[in-house]
């Protein structure tokens, strides 16, 4: 068994590493990543044990929350997002999808990590909406500033940067539509927050959730709530008070998202709009 996982982990890597190389020689996409790792002063070498580490660690000793302070962490999130065929870019449709449905003039991003794809479209199609782009570690404002610049530095003028650490509980104000990607389950209890965000929120608010369906096993520290069913995120957010508007699965792709194939008992990002009523 030890061996059979070691050699999936060698061929994961090599994998990995040829994914780097084949998205950078991409004619549409690797142009405007090489043009990020010039302004965040990231080589590709860095960028590629990222990409590594971020897919093979094992557990938090390896790999942690503070991990994001880096710039070179925060560009491997947006790598990911770039990636043709993963799963990322279809939760990003979700989240699209979603706004287009309900057209919030303001959102905020909580634990945004870096501008997901969804942002620059709907800002651009929406110039009156604004967006507040929350993060626990300063540096994901500088990398933030640096992607959208690279795109369209007008669309700056749209959006505001807030520090603001979830484990703190603190309602971060009132918005339309406020967006929890992958994040509500890094903070240290994700029940006692979202259920405090939703008390203090106005009735009307949406919430739009990308949920990890999987098994906490090996991510003790990294994440702090587990869900192993689509139905156990829909019972949870209902508890927390929200009403359930639409809702639907993205899917890993095993071609690109080689991390799945390392986690016990699968893995899918659940899609969920809400509303408070």
């Amino acid at each position: 068994m030890r061996v059979a996982q070691d050699k999936l982990r060698e061929r994961i890597h090599q994998d990995l590493l040829n994914l780097v190389d084949n998205t950078l020689a991409d004619a549409e996409i690797g142009p405007g990543i090489k043009k990020l790792l010039s302004a965040l002063g990231v080589t590709v070498d860095e960028l590629k044990k990222e990409v590594l580490a971020y897919t093979l660690a094992k557990g938090v000793s390896e790999y942690h929350n503070d991990q994001y302070q880096k710039n070179v962490a925060r560009l491997t999130l947006y790598f990911h997002n770039l990636v043709r065929g993963t799963y990322h870019r279809r939760r990003h449709e979700f989240v699209s999808a979603f706004l287009n449905r309900i057209k919030p003039k303001t959102l905020m991003d909580v634990g945004f990590g870096v501008p997901g794809p969804y942002l620059l479209p709907y800002l651009q199609n929406n110039p009156g909406a604004t967006a507040i782009l929350a993060d626990q570690d300063p540096s994901a404002e500088d990398t933030a500033r640096v992607i959208m610049s690279s795109i369209n530095p007008e669309l700056l003028k749209q959006v505001k940067f807030i520090v603001y650490d979830m484990n703190t509980q603190e309602y971060p104000g009132d918005v339309e539509a406020y967006l929890h990607l992958d994040s509500v389950e890094h903070t240290k209890n994700p029940t006692e927050y979202l259920r405090k965000m939703v008390r203090a929120a106005r009735l009307g608010s949406h919430f739009i959730f990308s949920i990890p369906v999987c098994s906490m096993k090996g991510l003790e520290g990294f994440h702090y709530y587990e869900w192993l069913t689509d139905v156990e995120v829909l019972k949870w957010l209902e508890e927390a008070g929200l009403f359930i508007k639409d809702s639907g699965a993205a899917i890993p792709n095993f071609a690109v998202d080689y991390f799945v194939e390392l986690v016990e008992g699968g893995y899918h990002n659940f899609m969920v709009l809400a509303q408070k009523i």
